[in-house]
């Protein structure tokens, strides 16, 4: 993922991933099989000068690189990159005090 002012991206995480030998390149590989996906968290800014009083939405956009390499049970495939987005909407905070009626006292 691309830094950026507006977020603080916090580790990737990977699925476990099975270990296979590969004699071609004499080397141990993981290998991920099937369907699986990559995570991370990104912490939105909490700064003023991003969240401001108004009560206006903001649109922040993700953006990244996912750099792979496909293989199947006789060869693997050039190493592949492939650029992702996200547009993410970012909703003020709520500062109106909820009725007295269902404040905790």
């Amino acid at each position: 993922m691309e830094a950026s002012p507006d977020l603080r991206l916090l580790l990737l995480r990977y699925p476990d991933a099975k270990v296979l030998f590969l004699p071609a390149i004499n080397e141990s590989v993981p290998v991920y099989e099937r369907s699986f996906r990559l995570l991370q968290d990104v912490v939105v800014s909490a700064d003023r000068t991003f969240i401001s009083s108004s009560t206006e939405a903001k649109t922040i956009t993700l953006k990244g690189t996912l750099f792979y390499q496909a293989c199947d049970s006789e060869k693997c495939y050039l190493p592949q990159k492939s650029v992702v987005s996200w547009d993410v909407r970012v909703v003020p905070l709520d500062r109106e005090r909820a009725p007295e009626a269902m404040q905790h006292k």
